[in-house]
């Protein structure tokens, strides 16, 4: 099960109509958004949908008949929020485990000069919002994450991925102590291999940090990070480097999610200026 927090002001659109406004620009696909169960497969039943998008569109007073017969105009501000999720240049997903089977979800799509929050409500509608600027949406991945600080002194340690992962098993199945051993072994600092091996025993308040560079409606390349929240303080896991096996982690300071988007953000720059 999906839940959203929810964005202070926005648009509530029923999936007809956001499906009828995807289609209007020409979107394939929405990245970040889990759209099973949501849309059609293309036949008889999404072209039903595009009429029953179009329909509600005008009883919600968002399509208005234009001066010429057979035109319509489409509400400026629902124009420009579903044009920068059909075709943005960055996305940010952000996700949050609030139970074994239940998690928060918030989308943000950057275009050249607008931001605009995705999310979906419990009756599976769409909630556009603006955001006002960057260090809005940093502030809302903190809000949404709600990352624990942790009290030890700061550290970042290096391991393989594979061997984070085992240990991350070990954690799961019950054995916070053989999990704080193979971390001491990694060489975490006995009082960290402690607080990471308890972050990691459940994914109970965990969450996932995506940053992606679209173009077109494809991910050219993407960042990703793992926010581990434990009673003994949270942990942020993420790749050293794009192309590598080398996990980084360490502890969780004021401020250091928020610090990570943007250092995403800023090397997907990068990137694509090397790109091109």
């Amino acid at each position: 099960m999906t839940q959203t927090a929810k964005p202070t002001n926005g648009v509530v659109l029923e999936a007809p109509e956001f499906y009828y406004l995807l289609r209007t620009f020409a979107a394939t696909q929405v990245i970040g958004l889990e759209a099973d169960g949501l849309f059609p497969p293309p036949g008889a039943a999404a072209d039903a949908m595009l009429d029953e998008g179009f329909a509600r569109l005008q009883l919600h007073g968002w399509l208005r008949p234009a001066e010429q017969p057979g035109r319509f105009n489409l509400n400026d501000e629902l124009a420009l929020l579903a044009a920068v999720v059909a075709d943005p240049r960055y996305v940010v997903v952000v996700s949050k485990n609030l139970a074994e089977a239940e998690h928060a979800l918030a989308n943000h799509y950057l275009g050249a000069d607008v931001i605009v929050e995705l999310t979906v409500t419990p009756e599976r509608h769409i909630r556009l919002a603006f955001e006002a600027d960057r260090p809005t949406l940093l502030r809302r991945v903190e809000e949404l994450l709600a990352p624990t600080h942790n009290p030890l002194p700061p550290a970042r340690y290096s391991l393989p991925e594979p061997a984070f992962e085992a240990i991350q098993a070990q954690a799961r199945r019950g054995q916070p102590a053989a999990a704080k051993a193979g971390l001491s072994a990694a060489g975490l600092k006995p009082d960290h291999a402690d607080s990471l091996a308890q972050a990691l025993t459940t994914p109970v308040g965990d969450g996932q940090l995506v940053v992606v560079r679209v173009a077109a409606g494809e991910i050219l390349a993407g960042r990703r990070a793992a926010l581990h929240n434990g009673p003994a303080g949270g942990w942020l896991a993420r790749r050293e480097e794009a192309a590598t096996a080398a996990l980084g982690v360490e502890t969780v300071l004021p401020g250091a999610v928020s610090g990570v988007v943007e250092s995403f953000l800023q090397s997907l720059m990068v990137v694509m200026e090397l790109v091109a």
